[in-house]
């Protein structure tokens, strides 16, 4: 069974792609017929229409109709997507990524921030982390956006004014 699984509109767990749409109870089960291979990571927007997510192997984002389980978009400008995730407001998500990896050393590690409404490029790229980012979270607000990445750094951005706000360096074991 290869089905993106969505238990009590929060948790969910992407195991593949093929094609349908079922909808029993508290849990939604989308399968798809295009989109990732391999593992997947996921978020879905506050009013559960869209669906942001990405692939391990294919490296891309891809932007569902999760009300019709439809692919709306698939943007592949990325050499390794680490983190999705949406806030408040469902017209925007943001992703963490990185391009040209070295073994010990990370260059290019970014947060975009999408529009869902123009998703040709980034309608903001906040760039500074030094390595993969794999958590980040909206403020309730949304104009502030917290990354945390694997170097123990606590990025957050101010989304009004297009910069750093703060940035905190923790231990890391």
């Amino acid at each position: 069974d290869r089905a993106l699984k969505l238990f009590s509109i929060a948790l969910f767990v992407v195991v593949g792609t093929r094609t349908a749409y079922t909808q029993n109870s508290n849990d939604i089960q989308l399968t798809v017929n295009s989109g990732h291979t391999g593992d997947v990571k996921a978020s879905i927007s506050p009013d559960e229409r869209f669906l942001a997510s990405y692939g391990g192997v294919d490296r891309s984002i891809c932007v569902w109709d999760f009300q019709k389980g439809r692919l709306l978009k698939i943007i592949s400008d990325f050499d390794t997507p680490t983190a999705i995730t949406y806030g408040r407001d469902p017209y925007h998500f943001a992703v963490s990524y990185s391009t040209s990896a070295s073994t010990n050393a990370m260059r290019d590690v970014a947060v975009a921030v999408y529009d869902i409404h123009n998703m040709d490029r980034p309608a903001q790229l906040f760039t500074g982390h030094r390595s993969y980012v794999w958590t980040m979270d909206f403020s309730p607000s949304g104009n502030l956006l917290a990354s945390g990445s694997h170097d123990g750094v606590l990025k957050v951005w101010d989304r009004v004014a297009g910069r750093e706000l703060a940035s905190f360096a923790g231990n890391y074991d």
